[in-house]
């Protein structure tokens, strides 16, 4: 459960486990795989700005795919919808937003460039909190709601 300053209502929600998020971003990047690959095939054609292209489509896949789902009203991707969990505001267990889901994604890769420490952060976190999240003002939670906190 969320300990931190909360808002109205948030005092019953559940933050969402490490197993969870972890299993859910793996759904996540084999969704974006998948696709990317799709899409990727479409763009090859032997020349070098089609080359560019394709490198560089990867990245925005990306920031599109988790600004979009993250930052919209139901505050799940795929793989968030299928784990039962979701992104919403540390106040108001509202949507985030796109801005602010956009950062959340930016700051998400600076977690990965310094060897996971960002994502790992939310262990030691007594809000389950990851840079991405602490950055974002956001909690991953389990949706719906799992019923009233077990202290």
């Amino acid at each position: 459960m969320y300990r931190g300053a909360v808002g109205a209502g948030l005092e019953a929600l559940h933050i969402a486990s490490f197993g969870r998020r972890f299993v859910a971003v793996i759904i996540d990047v084999i969704v974006l795989a998948v696709f990317s690959q799709v899409v990727g095939q479409f763009l090859k054609g032997g020349h070098v700005l089609n080359e560019i292209v394709a490198i560089g489509w990867t990245p925005l896949v990306g920031a599109l795919y988790f600004t979009l789902f993250e930052g919209g009203a139901s505050g799940q991707t795929p793989g968030k919808r299928a784990l039962k969990i979701r992104v919403v505001d540390v106040q108001d267990d509202v949507s985030i937003g796109y801005i602010r889901a956009l950062l959340r994604f930016i700051v998400s890769w600076v977690s990965l460039i310094v060897l996971f420490i960002g994502y790992l952060s939310m262990l030691g976190e007594p809000s389950g909190q990851t840079w991405h999240d602490i950055a974002a003002r956001s909690l991953v939670v389990d949706w719906p709601r799992a019923g009233p906190p077990s202290d």
